[in-house]
């Protein structure tokens, strides 16, 4: 190979490396989103709800605590 067709391989080694590394940094930007894990407090509290850790008196308890310390802080 030429000179000039080694650093054109080269180049193109080192695009392809630097799209594959900001699609994997996107990826996890936006895998939290929608990976399972709540975002918000009320969103921890209805996941717990809904596999049966807390039962729907104390969900309740606990979203009406949480809007009530929310409008303490606004």
């Amino acid at each position: 190979m030429d000179m000039y067709t080694t650093v054109l391989v080269i180049v193109v080694a080192l695009a392809a490396i630097a799209v594959a590394f900001f699609a994997a940094k996107k990826t996890r930007k936006t895998k939290g989103l929608d990976s399972g894990v709540p975002t918000t407090e009320e969103a921890r509290l209805e996941d717990s709800f809904a596999r049966g850790e807390i039962t729907e008196s104390e969900y309740r308890r606990q979203v009406k605590e949480l809007k009530e310390k929310q409008n303490k802080n606004v």
